[in-house]
């Protein structure tokens, strides 16, 4: 048996906070593709989505920035993923 990790495709939708700059929403990016490297994950595809309405309100808000995310990785890294996009006070949902 192969010790290899088995890498499934993901796709992660970020909705970061209207208020913040593009600086910010590019270290959010370049801190979710060291995260990646880190972990052996490969990048596919990245889509700026932009600003649109949310569904609901999320902490008061109703707009987002939202970023797309196609990569593959094992199960694991995609908990830790969430839990670090949890951390950032830019992230909505």
């Amino acid at each position: 048996m192969s010790a290899s990790k088995l890498l499934r495709k993901y796709e992660t939708v970020v909705v970061t906070r209207t208020n913040v700059g593009a600086e910010a929403q590019r270290k959010l990016y370049e801190k979710m593709t060291e995260l990646m490297e880190k972990a052996g994950a490969r990048h596919i595809r990245f889509e700026l989505w932009g600003k649109r309405r949310l569904a609901y309100p999320i902490a008061k808000a109703v707009k987002g920035i939202y970023m797309y995310h196609v990569y593959l990785a094992d199960s694991t890294f995609v908990k830790e993923l969430h839990r670090q996009l949890k951390l950032s006070p830019i992230v909505l949902r």
